[in-house]
């Protein structure tokens, strides 16, 4: 999916089994986000367990849905493993303040009550 964190166009994939969201090292740093180890986690991935750095993005955007200060993740390592030209996972940091629902192939976000 399309999605802009801080200004920046970045592609990602929607996961919703993923607490935060995540970006890759190099997605971070073109969005300006810098990572702490205060706020990172050890976290099992599809890759295994790894460790992540947090951080906190100023606003993420899909389509017209948007949330500000928005926690994320920073995988510290070059290679992600999310595959090419992908630089994270819009996770429930971001889906969480909205209600969300996949039909058909097309994702629906909706605010929450």
């Amino acid at each position: 999916m399309p999605v802009d964190v801080n200004g920046v166009q970045m592609r990602m994939i929607v996961d919703t089994g993923a607490t935060r969201t995540t970006l890759t090292h190099l997605a971070a740093e073109r969005a300006g986000i810098r990572a702490s180890t205060e706020d990172g986690a050890m976290v099992t991935s599809a890759n295994g367990v790894i460790w992540v750095a947090g951080a906190k993005a100023k606003r993420v955007a899909l389509g017209e849905a948007s949330a500000t200060n928005v926690s994320v993740y920073v995988q510290q390592a070059d290679t992600s493993g999310l595959g090419a030209n992908v630089d994270g996972l819009l996770g429930l940091s971001f889906l969480g303040n909205f209600k969300f629902s996949a039909n058909n192939g097309v994702l629906e976000l909706a605010p929450l009550d």
